[in-house]
């Protein structure tokens, strides 16, 4: 609690005192915020039989009076609620109906939305994707409502010191390298104020959350082994994570094809002029072109290196791109359809960066169709 308006922090307690599901406990930390108003409001709730309220001595920042809070807690599992933020009335029902149907779960977050400054309209709903460690390395996506096992906090060591502004993010980084033991629950359990001030109404309102969250990810690669480049998108205010391959790393370009040369010839080229540094071998699968047209693939693939198979048969996609992996079994095998067109000089090796993940079954890349913006399934 700190720096917050009596209206915020009575509407965010009262959200709780509010919850559908009554098994629940409150701890509250002033950080030595020093208004007399709001800490004769916190002892007043102090004298409720279900919160605990501690008073700092010193300002600690978010991350020391978090762990403050955690230290207080007895209940088996944390949920984590700014100051000036709500809960809907069945957050904390949803939560304990999640734990009923999986015990094990070490980790749980919501679907949230934004509220406006006078507490009176939800927006913006954000819906969440299922758990995804890579989403996770590009936004701190799971972020409100998270419920964390208690002993699993505190086996990280808690809230990490030097991270302020991306706190929450670098914990949820930390805890998710313990366990995968993760829940999504699809529903808006959490309400977001959007005020003049706070990162939800604009992530620029905090400069200093770039920095820190620039830090946490490259933390984490580091603490994981891997080699990689965080980069900022500017115009998405977001992060990738641009992973080097393995120096073992290459990569069968396998593309079939038939009777399609103008277009395989630009795709051919465009894979030459963008192949970057990662060592590659290109195979084509022709399934029965016509004399004139083979003989136009066997000299471009000539040109190029690329092997060149042909072998009439009734056409059959996938047929095609076994035949191609048959001839040269690579650890990365590529299969793309004979109208790519590669634009970056940087495509292959971020896939194949991507690929060796333990959870990656398959990487693939978004292509747009030609003259627009549309993005193809």
């Amino acid at each position: 609690v700190y720096g917050v308006s009596r209206r915020y922090l009575e509407e965010c307690v009262q959200s709780v005192f509010s919850q559908t599901y009554g098994n629940w406990q409150l701890c509250l930390v002033d950080d030595c915020f020093a208004d007399a108003e709001l800490r004769s409001l916190l002892e007043e709730y102090g004298e409720h039989e279900r919160v605990k309220v501690h008073f700092r001595a010193e300002r600690g920042h978010i991350s020391r009076a978090t762990n403050d809070a955690i230290a207080m807690a007895d209940g088996e599992f944390v949920a984590f609620l700014d100051c000036d933020d709500t809960l809907a009335p069945n957050a904390l029902f949803a939560i304990a109906e999640k734990l009923n149907e999986n015990p094990a779960c070490d980790l749980i977050y919501s679907d949230e939305d934004k509220l406006n400054d006078a507490g009176t309209v939800v927006h913006t709903p954000f819906f969440k994707p299922e758990w995804s460690p890579d989403t996770l390395l590009s936004l701190m996506y799971t972020c409100h409502l998270s419920t964390y096992r208690t002993s699993l906090v505190r086996e990280v060591g808690g809230i990490r010191v030097g991270v302020e502004g991306a706190q929450d993010y670098d914990l949820a980084l930390r805890v998710t390298e313990r366990t995968d033991r993760i829940a999504h629950i699809p529903k808006v359990l959490y309400h977001w104020r959007q005020r003049r001030g706070s990162s939800a109404y604009s992530a620029h309102e905090k400069p200093y959350i770039f920095e820190a969250t620039m830090k946490v990810k490259r933390d984490a690669l580091e603490r994981r082994g891997l080699r990689g480049e965080v980069e900022y998108l500017k115009d998405s205010s977001l992060f990738q994570v641009f992973y080097h391959p393995d120096e073992d790393s290459r990569v069968s370009i396998i593309i079939p094809s038939k009777d399609n040369f103008a277009v395989f010839k630009t795709c051919v080229e465009s894979i030459a002029a963008h192949a970057g540094m990662l060592p590659y071998e290109g195979i084509v699968v022709d399934n029965g072109s016509t004399p004139e047209n083979r003989s136009k693939y066997e000299a471009l693939c000539e040109k190029h290196g690329f092997r060149y198979h042909y072998e009439p048969m009734v056409f059959n996609f996938s047929r095609s791109c076994n035949i191609g992996a048959g001839l040269a079994p690579v650890n990365l095998p590529l299969v793309p359809n004979d109208d790519t067109e590669p634009s970056h000089d940087t495509w292959l090796e971020r896939m194949a960066g991507q690929a060796p993940s333990p959870h990656a079954g398959a990487v693939g890349g978004k292509p747009p169709y030609p003259r627009g913006r549309v993005t193809q399934p």
